[in-house]
Parts: structure tokens; sequence; C-alpha cells
């Protein structure tokens, strides 16, 4: 049986950027530049999101939503869409007007169901927005743990991104798939940069790897061999240590990546690119995020909505 979904009664819930968010910054090339849009989720806001879901999701999204099941996939399908429409939405709007009255509040929830995120032949994002306008919005968006983190961006300039969880345990794998070449030069201190630790550097390779996979749209089908890195280096920086490099096979394309809390996360653009891309902001977003107990979560498939809210008005905090 599909789950069944109806809006609960009272006032949709507005965003508030205690647990979502969104940041525009500026993509450079030969001189011309670009917007772009980087938007945040996390799990303290999972709740809400399920029990509003009929109210900003499509009924292509519903459909999906159904198909999820368990509780965990529940969490990561709504975070990682909330990400790219909230990322989507803040792109197709103009800058002085991206946020609403005050800086920590964000759109009604609802006006995020005319932007829908369907899926293509290889299970990329397919951006559906019909106040595009001049801009043609391509998002790419990633998830981990019960957060969920989007990029939204003008189509014709490609950008990836990749979450991943930092820990001992995959350690081993990713040795079996970033060879210890590819990352000697991250691992020599220059100029006073912090040197990851092996832990933390191979995560953000492999989060490096993943991010470009997503821009060729070929996933995880290629052997990590063909995505190798090249020219892996410390990046300086303010306060975020990072690091970046470009790609063996695919030297049209570089990346930038850093560790926060207990996430690595990285980003692919065209080499030629420069983007200014909010670090700190994620940074402290990703840091503050608290982890997801499994024993928490439940294993039952939700089967209809939650009932209406008791109060006349109700926000998302």
């Amino acid at each position: 049986m599909p789950h069944t979904a109806t809006i609960p009664a009272g006032p949709t819930p507005v965003l508030t950027t205690e647990g979502c968010d969104a940041q525009r910054f500026q993509l450079k090339r030969d001189s011309v530049q670009y917007p772009a849009v980087i938007a945040w989720a996390d799990r303290s806001i999972f709740a809400e999101l399920e029990r509003w879901r009929a109210s900003w999701l499509s009924p292509y999204e519903l459909a999906g939503y159904n198909n999820c099941g368990i509780e965990k996939r529940r969490m990561d399908y709504l975070l990682g869409r909330l990400a790219a429409k909230l990322a989507i939405y803040t792109l197709l709007q103009e800058p002085e007007s991206a946020l609403a009255a005050t800086d920590d509040e964000l759109p009604v929830l609802s006006k995020l169901r005319s932007i829908e995120i369907a899926m293509g032949a290889f299970t990329q994002p397919l951006a559906r927005a019909p106040q595009a306008g001049d801009i043609s919005p391509a998002v790419c968006y990633t998830h981990s743990d019960g957060v969920a983190v989007a990029i939204a961006f003008p189509d014709g300039h490609p950008l990836g991104v990749d979450l991943e969880i930092v820990t001992e345990r995959r350690l081993k794998v990713l040795k079996t798939q970033i060879s210890e070449g590819e990352l000697t030069d991250v691992f020599i201190p220059k100029n006073g940069h912090h040197v990851p630790t092996e832990l933390d550097a191979y995560t953000q390779g492999w989060c490096a790897k993943e991010s470009l996979s997503k821009v060729l749209r070929c996933g995880l089908t290629v052997p990590f061999e063909v995505l190798a890195l090249k020219n892996t280096h410390l990046l300086p920086s303010s306060t975020v240590p990072m690091m970046g490099g470009e790609f063996k096979n695919f030297t049209q394309y570089r990346f930038e990546s850093f560790s926060a809390g207990r996430f690595a996360v990285s980003i692919v653009l065209p080499r030629r690119t420069s983007a200014a891309w909010p670090v700190e902001w994620l940074s402290e977003r990703l840091e503050s995020s608290v982890p997801v107990d499994p024993a928490t979560l439940s294993t039952t498939i939700a089967r209809s909505a939650a009932p209406a809210p008791d109060t006349d008005t109700a926000a998302l905090t």
C-alpha cells in the first residue's frame, strides 16, 4: 500500500536557519561571473519535513518518498530534496529577495513545491523549475548521517559535490580505491599549511572522486583508478584546512575539499573556474550537526501523515 499524504491543517511552516540554510557564491571564469548557491539541511527538521511533505513535494517526489520505506531512507530522501530545492529557489531569486524579511528566515515551505527534483537515466538529479527565467538551473546533492548538502548552478557550468562521514572503519577500503601516490604531497608541510590526518585525506580523496563521478554522470560504475587524482596539494585558507587537486584522466576538472566535524566534503568544478564558495559557513554547520543514533531510527514504514498541528502557527526550528 502506498503512503497517503494530506496537508495538515494550519499555515505551512516557515523554514528557519537552525535546521537548513543557503548561501550564494560566485563562479568566475575568463572574467565572467556566474551565480551558484550551496544549501545545507540536517535531521533536526526531519519530523516537520515529513509531516508537511504534501505541501512541498510534487506528486512525482511523493511517489519517490513512498518507495523509501524505513526512516533512514525517508530522512535521506527528504533532507536531500529540501537542500536541492532550497538551493535552486535561492539561485532563481534576485539577490536582495532570496531570503525573507529577516536574515534568519527562509521561504515558506510550500513555495518549494513548484520546484521538482526528478531523476535521469543514470539517477542524476534533474531540476525542474517553471519560474527559471533566463537561468537554466542544475543541481547536485549529497547526504550522509542526517545531513544533506546541495549545490545549484547554471547547467552550462557543471559542479559536483559529495559529503562523507569520516570514520576509521572505512580507511582500509579507502586505501584500496586511492593509491598513496595520489595523496603524497598533502602530507608534506608547506608554508605552515595544516597537514590532514591520513583518514581525513583519504576520505576527502574519496569525496573528490565521487563528486567527479556525479559531474560525469557515471556514478560509481567505473573503476576508481579511472578517476585518479593528481597534483594533490594543500590549499591556503583562513581558518579551515583544505586540500585541492586535479584528475589524471579528466584534466578539465579540479577539486577542493576539507573536513569539518565528523564529515569530509568536496566540490568538483571546471579547472579554469574559481569559486568563492562559503567554506567557513558550511564548516560551522557540519561541525554543529548531531550524529544519528541508528538505535533511535524506526524500521517501521510510514503509512500516513501525522495529525494536524494544535496551534495556529507552525515553524521549522
